[in-house]
């Protein structure tokens, strides 16, 4: 089996050498390592070119800057050959035996589409931040009911679709590993509109009616870093609230009354904590747009009240700034 793995790359010089580096290091040598260098600015082309002109295994695409991770991947698969996809941020790095594990679980469980592992937090420098992050929430978010041991793994046994979705749970894009010739190939790719969280997204969208192998056991590392994109919480909430509208509204499964009214209390929520934060920023377009949404799913008095007073400070914080 061929692995490819698509990493997407922005001014990351100061960790894409560390990444190519694990990358090489992988026990298992039948892969294809696809950079998609989306604009950068800094020397993390040159880095780049001076690792691929000696390992024809790592292929080089350049395009302007598109400014979502999720355009960048989909360069990625539209190029990639290998029988599995896999996926690596330019500030995380792999453990040397990730790749040979991932492939010996899929052939050890024939029709398998996703495989999943647990993985390390690390700081900016490198240094982990405490235990392996899936197995230390196990108990805590209740997904060990969700799961049956087999051998060295665990394998859902319930409709994991609906957990993720009513739960939000977080597998990092590279814990994730996907049998290509199981899916068509447009639902690989991932939804261009979202700028954080489209890694949640697809996984939803591919776990519907298939089971999710879990690995547990820390194969990669996520650095967390005081730039990550998650740390704009405005984003990260109107992320959240377009994840939960589409999959509300997803023509892949026909969820039942009791996931769309959790699903409807969430958007509700999202709404109201994008309103607050959109309208301390002054910005009065993004407010109004966000009051005309509530409306729509919550046309209640205590809700039109609260439309009144975020647009009047919106447009206050806007003369203010």
């Amino acid at each position: 089996m061929k692995i490819s793995i698509i990493a997407p790359c922005y001014n990351a010089q100061n960790y894409i050498e560390q990444m190519i580096l694990s990358v090489q290091e992988q026990t298992y040598e039948n892969f294809e390592l696809i950079i998609i260098n989306d604009g950068s600015t800094d020397n993390s082309a040159d880095i780049i070119t001076k690792y691929k002109l000696k390992d024809c295994r790592i292929i080089l695409i350049g395009q302007k800057n598109s400014g979502k991770p999720s355009i960048a991947r989909n360069v990625g698969i539209k190029k990639a050959t290998g029988d599995i996809l896999c996926f690596l941020d330019s500030d995380d790095n792999m453990l040397p035996t990730k790749l040979q594990e991932v492939v010996s679980a899929f052939k050890d469980n024939l029709g398998i589409a996703v495989v999943a592992h647990d993985y390390y937090c690390i700081d900016a420098q490198g240094r982990k931040l405490g235990n392996s992050i899936i197995s230390s929430n196990w108990d805590r978010t209740d997904m060990g009911s969700l799961f049956k041991r087999q051998s060295n793994y665990y394998l859902s046994v319930s409709n994991i679709y609906l957990y993720f979705l009513n739960n939000w749970i977080f597998l990092h894009v590279n814990t994730v590993s996907i049998k290509r010739d199981l899916f068509d190939s447009n639902i690989l790719l991932f939804n261009e509109e979202m700028t954080f969280a489209e890694d949640i997204s697809k996984w939803c969208d591919l776990l519907v009616n298939n089971k999710l192998l879990f690995i547990d056991k820390p194969l990669a590392t996520y650095r967390d870093t005081p730039n990550s994109l998650m740390t704009n919480q405005l984003q990260a909430d109107l992320a959240a609230l377009y994840f939960f509208e589409t999959h509300l509204f997803s023509p892949l499964i026909t969820l039942d009354i009791l996931t769309k009214k959790s699903l409807q209390r969430k958007i509700n929520k999202e709404l109201l904590d994008s309103l607050h934060l959109a309208s301390a920023q002054g910005l009065s377009k993004t407010t109004f747009k966000l009051s005309m949404k509530l409306l729509k799913y919550s046309p209640l008095t205590p809700n039109i009240l609260k439309i009144i007073k975020y647009n009047l400070s919106a447009i206050l914080n806007k003369v203010i700034a």
